[in-house]
């Protein structure tokens, strides 16, 4: 078993304009090993984000119902 601890930061990117990001967020998007992100955000936040960071599509998209984002997460536990 590996015991590993981490940090897990919950964020909105708002309409998409890295500009707009907390610095806070801006700092823990810049030294995450792992993001799990939905289909509504931008290129250019993504670009934030290190090379050699997974960056993982959860697949939410405007319009979409709650479902499947409910079916991921409890896959996940």
């Amino acid at each position: 078993m590996i015991d590993k601890k981490g940090i897990v930061t919950i964020a909105g990117a708002g309409p998409g304009d890295p500009e707009l990001l907390t610095l806070k967020v801006l700092k823990r998007l810049q030294d995450a090993d792992v993001v799990l992100h939905d289909s509504l955000i931008s290129k250019e936040i993504l670009k934030l984000v290190p090379d050699d960071a997974e960056t993982v599509n959860v697949g939410k998209r405007c319009g979409d119902g709650q479902d499947q984002e409910n079916d991921r997460s409890v896959s996940m536990q």
